[in-house]
């Protein structure tokens, strides 16, 4: 029974969103990474992520850009962290550690950054040959403080900091593959007007940030075309799936069509052809309202079951009784993770 309620009491909280805090307030540097770097990877490495893949023995590089925002001479550190994941969220944790750190070298650091100016930074990780093949997720830390000037008016009283996430993929570019599908497109109105969705899932080994078009044929009348519409995705993490939308044109009305969709990351480009209606309906407010009442009614349910499981059990009670607890149990956390998935897929 207690081991129910450990699992029920996770799926209640897997439904609460977390929210990471922010690195800083008093902004003193802008960091970029440049695009294009060095590693064993084909794609992952063509954009401005600090995305790697690396084989045993091997090394990879980026490099990054720190400008400064300020008016006054900073001293610039670089390191390497390690992040912890809740709930599905990555976030900077200052007390872990990650082997990233004993494998990355900055070509500077901890170096005096003049006012106003910027410089380029090349950042190494070299992988030792007896490494595991494994994921890792560490973070790009920046930290930023005054430096030190003997006129009282050019002090910064506080420190700044910059974190970016890394996905570190130990192993061959077979293991960490590219790989993705173009999974549905439809029409929706929202509050910013009628807009064209596209569902994508990353099947491979690394995160995809994906760029590409859409093209539009009507099946109706012959010759009537629309695009290419540009878009570009978020990062989407392996085994999971995104959506990105495209302003529809004001020209394009509910018909038939003829859906092309080319999308690319790297050397990777996947095409896909869908004949569908299109149409922008409007999403019915009552959807999520009904939505949230019934997660309140199966909180409030739950709970009062709960408490009654928790009860010392009295010597009339049967084995029947306590099945029939087990499969209530089983049907709660079912219904919450039914929820739970249409949360998400809002």
């Amino acid at each position: 029974m207690r081991k129910f309620l450990v699992l029920l009491s996770a799926a209640v909280l897997s439904l609460i969103p977390i929210a990471a805090n922010a690195a800083g307030n008093d902004l003193g540097v802008a960091v970029q990474v440049l695009v294009g770097g060095q590693d064993s990877s084909k794609d992952v490495n063509q954009n401005n992520k600090l995305w790697f893949v690396i084989e045993p023995g091997s090394s990879g590089s980026r490099t990054i850009m720190v400008a400064s925002t300020s008016n006054v001479d900073q001293r610039v550190e670089l390191s390497i962290g390690a992040q912890k994941e809740t709930n599905g969220v990555l976030a900077y944790d200052q007390d872990g550690q990650t082997k990233a750190s004993d494998w990355a070298s900055f070509s500077k650091n901890n170096f005096i950054l003049k006012a106003n100016k910027s410089t380029e930074i090349t950042m190494t990780l070299k992988v030792p040959k007896d490494a595991a093949i494994e994921v890792l997720k560490p973070a790009l830390l920046v930290q930023a403080k005054a430096a030190k000037t003997s006129n009282a008016q050019y002090k910064i009283p506080t420190a700044m900091r910059f974190i970016q996430g890394m996905f570190l993929g130990v192993g061959t570019a077979d293991a960490f593959a590219t790989k993705f599908t173009i999974d549905d497109v439809y029409g929706l109105t929202t509050s910013q007007g009628r807009e064209i969705y596209i569902k994508f899932s990353n099947t491979g080994g690394t995160p995809i940030a994906l760029e590409g078009d859409l093209q539009l044929s009507s099946q109706t009348f012959a010759g009537q075309n629309f695009g290419p519409f540009a878009f570009s995705t978020a990062t989407i993490l392996p085994g999971t799936s995104g959506l990105t939308s495209i302003p529809a044109d004001a020209a394009v009305s509910e018909d038939n069509f003829r859906i092309l969709i080319r999308a690319q990351m790297g050397e990777v480009e996947v095409s896909r052809e869908f004949i569908k209606d299109l149409s922008f309906p409007v999403p019915s407010p009552w959807q999520g309202i009904l939505l949230n009442v019934a997660i309140i009614l199966a909180a409030g349910a739950l709970g009062v079951f709960a408490l009654r499981a928790l009860r010392k059990p009295s010597e009339k009670r049967t084995r029947k009784k306590f099945n029939t607890n087990n499969i209530v149990l089983l049907f709660l956390i079912y219904t919450f993770k039914s929820l739970r998935k249409k949360v998400l897929n809002r």
